[in-house]
């Protein structure tokens, strides 16, 4: 979270203006890189307005331990109807597995069949980057041949096009 940003949500945290740090909040959300920091506070503040489902998706893509986190986390997991990765915003979908949070670590280790689920759909929206084919020295060969085979032509009409403009005059 960029230090302006936590400052603006501080202050309308202070003043209880939760609405207005909820809106800071999501805009950020949709426009920033995966920030555990973020998505935490983003968390704290649904759960301060009472959505639950909404802060235990948060809190679920934070490092929050605490009760309240917990709570909100088992309220968004009975409610998501199985499709837990459809509702995750669209910038932690692009984040790497090395930089999820515990809590989802935590819960993919507990439950088998969700971390089955995850990895499908993780090989769906990360396919594995492939290297380029080698080419061996036969397929440049044949690559040259056939660059020849129409140059070759191509030189000779030229040639032939100019010999006769020659001729005219």
């Amino acid at each position: 979270m960029t230090r302006r940003l936590k400052q603006r949500v501080n202050e309308d945290i202070s003043r209880q203006q939760w609405w207005r740090a909820k809106e800071r909040l999501s805009g950020a959300i949709g426009s920033l890189p995966y920030d555990e920091e973020l998505y935490r506070t983003y968390a704290q503040v649904l759960f301060h307005l009472g959505d639950m489902k909404e802060s235990g998706k948060y809190f679920l893509l934070s490092d929050e331990e605490s009760s309240q986190a917990n709570e909100a986390i088992a309220v968004f997991l009975q409610r998501c109807d199985g499709q837990l990765f459809a509702h995750f915003p669209k910038k932690f979908k692009e984040a790497s597995k090395q930089h999820y949070p515990m809590n989802l670590k935590r819960l993919l280790e507990n439950t088998p069949s969700l971390a089955a689920q995850y990895e499908a759909w993780y090989a769906k929206h990360h396919p594995v980057q492939t290297q380029p084919p080698v080419l061996t020295l036969q397929d440049k060969l044949f690559g040259y041949a056939v660059l020849f085979a129409f140059i070759v032509p191509f030189g000779i009409g030229v040639i032939t096009i100019l010999s006769w403009l020659v001729s005219l005059f």
